[in-house]
């Protein structure tokens, strides 16, 4: 008893169309996850940020021995203050802004924290002092 060519088992076509809709699938879940992780709310940003701003006011005091001034503010981050500290380095090549366009607050001494210094963000309003204001986890 012979049987058709067709019930002995799947073509070459049939296979290789199999595993292209299979690498489609799981490329376009993969793109899907990478991506997700990827997008961050501007809230996420924003601490994001201010915890390398900590990071990297840490590493000034301990280079410097002290923390910059509330005049010299993140600047000093950026270029070397008047009177040069010893063990001053430049950090970033610009100070960044929060997601809204406004800089980024830093006080010292700080409100919060009347032995260092207080960084935050205005918010989305850009008004400081109001709920939406964004500080340091």
């Amino acid at each position: 008893m012979n049987l058709p060519v067709r019930s002995r088992g799947f073509t070459w076509m049939e296979v290789g169309l199999l595993v292209t809709i299979s690498a489609l699938v799981v490329a376009l879940v993969k793109i899907n996850r990478e991506s997700s992780l990827i997008i961050c709310t501007d809230e996420q940003r924003v601490w994001a940020d201010l915890n390398t701003l900590k990071v990297s006011l840490d590493l000034y005091q301990r280079s410097t021995g002290d923390y910059p001034t509330a005049a010299q503010g993140f600047q000093a981050l950026v270029s070397e203050p008047e009177a040069k500290p010893n063990g001053w380095r430049k950090m970033f090549e610009a100070v960044p802004n929060d997601p809204w366009g406004n800089p980024y607050v830093y006080e010292r001494p700080g409100k919060k924290h009347p032995d260092s210094y207080d960084i935050y963000s205005a918010g989305k309003d850009g008004q400081l002092g109001t709920p939406d204001d964004i500080w340091p986890k």
